[in-house]
């Protein structure tokens, strides 16, 4: 209410002065003429007329130029009010801001263009058990086990070509010893006084990998314990079946199907096994040199019953020489590759299988024209026990474990995989496997 009625006071002022000044300068005029009495023949009455006009036309202007003042003050007063208003908010969220960030849960620090730690929160402080000064200034790298630096390296290099750093996993060493998994985030800051520099968190999956390591190591001591009992009823089927020549048909084919039973769980407490050891990191390597040529069409001549059954029509072209690997790791991811190529592409598809070599290491192209994949579901496919909605439907069976066992194994021997694929026209798997030195 005050500032109204400053602003229309100054403005009211400034209107009267304009009249007042007007009409003064308007009687100075008319004075004027009549002593200098100009044109006596017409009287006064065209300057009286001018002058009039003049009186009008600058209580007007007066009138104008005072509500211009009003405006004027009162958008200045806005303004000035706004602009308060808005530092105040400012500087309450930068302090909110500040707030969250040093007492939030989640470590966040600054990450300097040399790769020093700069300003960690309390969380940082806590996961790495040490005090501001213990931390603050001391390179990131040195936080890291020895086996991650050069994945850390790696890492590192990209954020230099301004490629942000997001949920990798990583092992940390506090100050007091130790290990601790983390996931590790680092975005570049764009603006402000510490442009170039990164933002960092951490997010410690330390308990969720102890837990899925239990879960691993019940998994593998479950499948330990099944294949004494799964084995003894495969043995004694085999013999039963020998020895069923003289037993009726419909007895024979209740064995048949006991027998096909105990191999399907054989071959799935095997594959469990496998992804435990994967999962613990005991899965061994035994590096040999391969005919990778020789393998593929080993795997080939294994599952013709199938292709023959199916009327597939089997591409192939081998063009690669021997690297040295473990042929019986390759052989799983080599195998889940063709198998699911032949399952799920129609009766009488082509089915194309090229080897080539590729500097020291080979690439493998497993082509079929089968059920792809939908583009929604794509990014799941190499998740353990995953299986896309129409391979369901299409083959009941199935464990979901290939792709992820021949993902994980392709990791340990250095190798890469992916495909392309379009939903109702097939799918494309590519796998590179480099030649490893022992």
């Amino acid at each position: 209410m005050k500032s109204f009625l400053a602003r229309f006071s100054i403005a009211l002022f400034a209107v009267l002065v304009g009249i007042g000044v007007s009409f003064v300068a308007a009687e100075y005029i008319r004075d004027t003429f009549i002593s200098l009495q100009l044109n006596p023949e017409a009287g006064v009455r065209w300057y009286e007329t001018l002058i009039q006009a003049l009186q009008w036309s600058a209580a007007i202007i007066s009138g104008l130029i005072g509500g211009f003042i009003y405006l004027s003050l009162g958008f200045k007063t806005e303004a000035r009010s706004a602009g308060t208003a808005l530092v105040k908010n400012v500087v309450i969220s930068q302090g909110q801001f500040r707030t969250l960030y040093d007492l939030g849960p989640i470590p966040y620090f600054l990450v300097t263009p040399d790769g020093a730690i700069g300003e960690p929160n309390k969380a940082m402080l806590r996961i790495c058990k040490g005090m501001l000064p213990e931390i603050e200034g001391k390179e990131l790298a040195s936080f890291f086990v020895p086996d991650d630096k050069e994945k850390w390296k790696d890492l590192w290099h990209k954020f230099g070509r301004k490629v942000a750093i997001s949920d990798q996993e990583l092992r940390v060493v506090p100050l007091t010893g130790g290990e601790r998994y983390v996931l590790l985030s680092i975005f570049t800051i764009d603006s402000g006084p510490k442009k170039g520099w990164g933002l960092g968190t951490f997010v410690d999956i330390t308990e969720r990998k102890e837990i899925d390591r239990a879960k691993t190591e019940f998994v593998s001591l479950a499948a330990h314990q099944l294949r004494t009992p799964i084995s003894t009823i495969k043995w004694y089927t085999e013999m039963l079946t020998a020895e069923a020549a003289t037993l009726p048909d419909a007895q024979k084919k209740h064995l048949e199907r006991i027998q096909e039973g105990a191999r399907n769980m054989n071959e799935l407490v095997h594959t469990l096994l496998n992804v435990s050891r994967l999962e613990m990191g005991t899965l061994p390597i035994a590096l040999e040199q391969t005919d990778i040529a020789a393998l593929a069409t080993n795997i080939l001549e294994e599952l013709a019953p199938e292709i023959q059954t199916k009327g597939l029509l089997i591409k192939t072209d081998f063009n690669a020489q021997s690297i040295s690997t473990d042929p019986k790791l390759l052989r799983i991811v080599m195998q889940n590759l063709v198998s699911n190529a032949v399952k799920y592409t129609p009766e009488k598809g082509p089915v194309s299988v090229r080897v080539k070599s590729s500097g020291r290491g080979i690439v493998m192209e497993v082509e079929d024209t089968g059920l792809g994949i939908p583009k929604e579901e794509q990014p799941k496919i190499f998740s353990k026990m995953y299986r896309a909605e129409n391979a369901k439907k299409m083959v009941a069976g199935g464990n979901g474990l290939g792709l992820y066992m021949s993902k994980a194994i392709t990791g340990i021997l250095g190798g890469t995989i992916s495909f392309v694929s379009e939903e109702n026209k097939g799918t494309t798997f590519t796998l590179t496997v480099p030649s490893k030195t022992s």
